[in-house]
């Protein structure tokens, strides 16, 4: 296919609990469904594009799972294969040889990339966390689950090399996706919300708010932190910076409601973030949801659904629409930008013109915008 959009889906109503997940291919054009496969999966992880492959795992039954790999032209199956006593959880992280899952009970699973034969299997100390986002550095594999627990296996040797875990205060770290990320061999973690380990389901009466950082280093599992806490604002972790915005006293000629962008740097030799650059965001609040692209930062804040030029520092486009501006800018991919609100029945999934911000379609129930074009 010359071009492609790869999207997991909910059929059926979230809220009443009467749904199934979906992986689709649609047409970046106007929205429409080319293929749609994944009918017998209970949920389905975020799937992951690569050399023209679309790889995600499903749950089908009580501690059974499938892994796929799939044509993106048609949707047809290169590979699939059932797995016994295991949920999958994570998106799929693909390097030239393998593809690789966390699962449930602190596992890890890693298959061969054109066979999708299983060749190596992890089990860590964290019977009772999930993997739920993988990362892979110099053939090392680090686990991270979504409460705090971490661990790193070797791709070479098939040994698990450390275990560690955000610090146990009582208390669960929410690692939540977006939120973490790889600069350099360090895994970067923003934590904003914290609930109590002895509440087994995180009710948002139980949940602290919190704006920390920590920083663990992949090689040796050592945990440094917490940085912060920082000003309550948004923030947004890429390959390089750590992106926040924080509330600013401006004059009234620049905007009372505005934001201070701030960018920060991990420095190993100094175990520390310094500060690279601050910028002011005018006429915008700093309790958004924000998404960095190369040279801009989207954003909405309730009000308004922004894209804001780094080089220029100025705002490339401005819309004052309250359905867009409540929701969360979640991909840029090439010059679409994707926004996910919450609709009736689930999350429903918009689709502009990154460069103008024009509407160009939506399409309802949408759980994860995952490929490229």
């Amino acid at each position: 296919m010359d071009s492609s959009l790869i999207v997991k889906t909910q059929i059926g109503d979230s809220f009443a609990e009467e749904y199934s997940d979906r992986i689709q291919c649609l047409d970046p054009i106007n929205g429409q469904v080319i293929w749609s496969t994944g009918q017998d999966a209970i949920n389905i992880t975020d799937p992951i594009y690569s050399d023209n492959v679309v790889y995600f795992g499903a749950v089908i039954g009580v501690m059974e799972s499938k892994l796929y790999a799939v044509e993106i032209g048609t949707g047809q199956a290169i590979w699939d294969i059932e797995m016994a006593l295991t949920n999958v959880r994570s998106r799929p992280y693909i390097t030239d040889d393998w593809v690789i899952f966390g699962c449930t009970h602190g596992q890890v699973i890693a298959l061969d990339k054109d066979s999708g034969q299983v060749k190596l299997k992890f089990e860590s100390d964290w019977y009772e966390s999930s993997m739920d986002q993988i990362f892979v550095i110099d053939n090392r594999v680090v686990a991270c689950s979504y409460t705090g627990q971490i661990f790193a296996c070797s791709l070479d040797d098939e040994h698990i090399i450390w275990e560690s875990e955000l610090p146990d205060d009582g208390f669960f770290r929410i690692m939540a996706n977006g939120k973490v990320n790889m600069i350099g061999r360090f895994i970067v973690a923003a934590i904003q919300e914290i609930w109590p380990k002895g509440a087994s389901i995180p009710y948002e009466e139980d949940m602290d708010l919190t704006h920390e950082i920590w920083v663990i280093d992949s090689e040796d599992g050592q945990v440094a932190g917490p940085f912060g806490p920082y000003d309550e604002g948004a923030i947004f972790i890429t390959k390089d910076y750590i992106y926040s915005l924080v509330e600013t006293e401006t004059s009234g000629d620049v905007g009372l409601n505005s934001a201070e962008l701030q960018l920060r740097e991990w420095d190993e030799f100094k175990e520390e973030f310094i500060g690279r650059k601050k910028t002011i965001i005018p006429n915008i609040s700093a309790l958004s949801d924000i998404l960095v692209g190369p040279n801009r930062l989207f954003g909405c804040d309730f009000e308004h659904l922004y894209a804001f030029d780094f080089a220029k520092c100025e705002m490339s486009w401005i819309i004052q629409d309250t359905d867009l501006a409540s929701g969360t800018p979640i991909q840029l991919i090439s010059n679409l930008l994707f926004v996910m609100t919450t609709g009736n029945t689930g999350d429903d999934l918009f689709c502009l013109d990154a460069n103008t911000g024009r509407l160009l379609w939506n399409y309802p129930n949408i759980l994860d915008v995952a490929a490229s074009l």
